[in-house]
């Protein structure tokens, strides 16, 4: 592959402050590529360069760069409360401060059909930049030749293990109008990358939207919770819910939406609560579509849950261990078999086959019993099904070769039972 432009970011300082949009506990590394567009963005702004420089940066935005990014160390952070600056005001503000530290300062974004004119009028704008997202981080910003420099390391692909925020057509415009209104940025679009030289394995789904439960719920309760979220999205997708998000009309193993219920477990400190709920999006949907499933679920402020409304709320979550890559998965909700085994034919066959039939590698090794694999969870017996009479427990699964999430299996993958969680995910 022939690029024809790289924009080189290099830190000024040994670390990199950017937190992870998902988990503000955790640091952000590599740098999405949002945050160099912004970057240049602003940059532009404020030499007065835009009228020159908005062509060329409406075409960093029509295509999805690869880029390289060094190995970084990166180091949590507990949540302070400082005070706040407003007079008068004695509230304390929580205030969290990961960082990242890269091996190398330099970071390498990477073009393929960015014209002479626009390479020219971004070599006069990076230098422009100042700082990369936070202000704590300062940077240089250059043109480069992407003869001179690393091949790419990432590149954009459906499959790929990272899910990153990236500029797509339009966001100018709709940076502009935030602007404007005096809003924040507007969420960018995600992109998933996969490693250069490596095509990892996945699953029917790709990305998960969840929500926070306002109240803890008990884990037993998955089955339940997700069929009242079932109800209470469907309710506001009212009669022109697509068949994707309903399931009605779909036969058992073409793409749709899965409810889930994401519990608390894989951490010294984690009790097993049900901390997320949310849906698992099919792969290779349209961004029309992907909007209408998304829409009702987050119109969703509140479901009926024990007779009495349970708030959601907006989620902040790593999900790397749910959709990440690795080669060992465990299941934090049981898997329920398609059919009774038999002599000849046992759960873990059963459970190789539904794996296959939803286009994940057959496994190389799958244990079934009752007691999980993850501390705080109870046995399968404790948990209740949608339709009672089937045969259900934990699955522990390793596959020859890293599989990126999510993974979910058996015969209720779609009502919020047998999700798997990664067992020592890849970064």
């Amino acid at each position: 592959m022939t690029y024809t432009a790289a924009i080189t970011v290099t830190f000024l300082h040994p670390v990199s402050h950017a937190r992870d949009p998902a988990s503000p506990h955790l640091p952000e590394w590599p740098p999405h590529p949002t945050r160099l567009y912004q970057a240049l963005v602003a940059a532009a702004y404020e030499t007065g360069r835009m009228p020159i420089a908005e062509s060329a940066l409406e075409a960093l935005a029509a295509e999805l760069p690869a880029f390289f990014a060094p190995a970084a160390l990166g180091a949590a952070s507990p949540i302070n409360y400082v005070p706040t600056n407003f007079k008068g005001d004695h509230e304390k503000t929580a205030v969290q401060r990961p960082y990242a530290a890269p091996k190398d300062p330099r970071v390498h974004y990477y073009w393929e059909h960015l014209s002479e004119q626009h390479a020219g009028v971004l070599a006069d704008l990076c230098p422009q930049v100042t700082h990369l997202g936070r202000a704590t981080d300062p940077v240089l910003c250059r043109l480069d030749d992407p003869a001179e420099l690393p091949p790419p390391q990432w590149t954009p692909d459906q499959p790929g293990e990272l899910l990153l925020r990236t500029a797509q057509p339009g966001l100018l415009d709709r940076l502009d109008t935030h602007y404007a209104d005096g809003r924040r940025p507007p969420t960018p679009d995600m992109t998933h990358y996969r490693q250069t030289g490596r095509t990892p394995a996945s699953g029917p789904w790709s990305d998960l939207i969840l929500l926070r439960p306002k109240s803890p719920v008990d884990v037993r309760h998955t089955s339940r919770i997700t069929e009242a979220l079932r109800i209470a999205v469907l309710a506001n997708a009212g009669d022109d819910a697509p068949d994707i998000l309903h399931g009605h009309g779909t036969a058992e193993f073409q793409p749709r939406a899965a409810w889930l219920a994401l519990p608390h477990v894989g951490h010294r400190h984690a009790d097993g609560h049900l901390m997320r709920v949310g849906l698992a999006l099919p792969k290779n949907i349209t961004p029309s579509q992907r909007a209408r499933l998304i829409e009702p679920l987050l119109k969703t402020g509140y479901l009926r849950f024990n007779d009495r409304p349970l708030y959601l709320l907006a989620a902040e979550s790593n999900l790397t261990p749910w959709t990440g890559s690795a080669d060992t998965w465990a299941s934090v909700s049981p898997t329920v078999l398609g059919r009774h085994p038999r002599r000849g034919l046992k759960a873990e066959h059963l459970i190789a086959d539904d794996l296959e039939k939803r286009g994940y590698p057959r496994p190389l090794d799958v244990s079934f019993n009752r007691r999980p694999h993850w501390a705080r969870l109870p046995d399968s017996g404790a948990y209740r099904l949608r339709r009672p009479g089937r045969l259900y427990g934990h699955a522990v699964i390793r596959f020859e070769r890293p599989v990126t999430g999510p993974v979910i299996t058996g015969a209720e993958a779609h009502f919020g039972m047998g999700l798997m969680r990664a067992v020592n995910p890849e970064r």
